[in-house]
């Protein structure tokens, strides 16, 4: 059985934790990329015309399929073995959403969470990267499927493994070394 991502910091090392996590931040790069990849194929496959007039409802139907793949995924899924102990233990919450969000210090960091955190994170990300599209096919007039294409290759070479900063070195201890040059 396959285990979510959203547990694995939770089942492996301790020492891999930020590792096995990074991967959740890619989800948002990876999909936008292989959604670009898709209208470039179908624009490449149909010609401009049959993608402008009927084409375009391809990816569409494609992503229904995606999300067929993702129910069954899920259905599969197991426990994290820390919430399936605390389950068996029987110290689970009886009502968990009454408990999260009727005791107001428990929604405050709730709400400061999405929408001091997570909302502000996505909002900015979605922005700079669909702006970018509508500023080069809008104000550029550069048609679409090289827009797309110039997109999917900025989120390539932008998100790639090497482009960043190693896990190893995010996860040293700030005391053990200095990050910034000598002076």
């Amino acid at each position: 059985m396959a285990e979510p991502p959203l547990t694995w910091p939770s089942i492996r090392r301790k020492a891999k934790r930020g590792y096995y996590t990074s991967f959740i931040q890619t989800t948002a790069t990876l999909g936008l990329f292989l959604s670009l990849l898709v209208i470039l194929f179908t624009r490449t496959a149909l010609g401009e015309a049959d993608f402008a007039a009927w084409g375009w409802r391809i990816p569409f139907l494609v992503s229904v399929f995606l999300l067929g793949i993702s129910v069954w995924i899920r259905l599969r899924l197991n426990e994290s073995p820390v919430f399936q102990k605390m389950k068996d233990e029987g110290k689970g919450s009886k009502a968990p959403l009454t408990e999260a969000f009727a005791n107001w210090s428990n929604a405050k960091i709730v709400i400061l969470a999405l929408i001091g955190g997570t909302m502000g994170q996505g909002v900015v990300w979605y922005t700079g990267q669909f702006y970018a599209l509508f500023f080069l096919q809008s104000i550029l007039k550069v048609d679409g499927y090289t827009a797309n294409l110039l997109i999917a290759w900025s989120l390539f070479v932008r998100h790639r493994p090497s482009s960043s900063c190693s896990v190893r070195c995010r996860t040293r201890s700030a005391a053990s070394r200095s990050y910034l040059p000598a002076a």
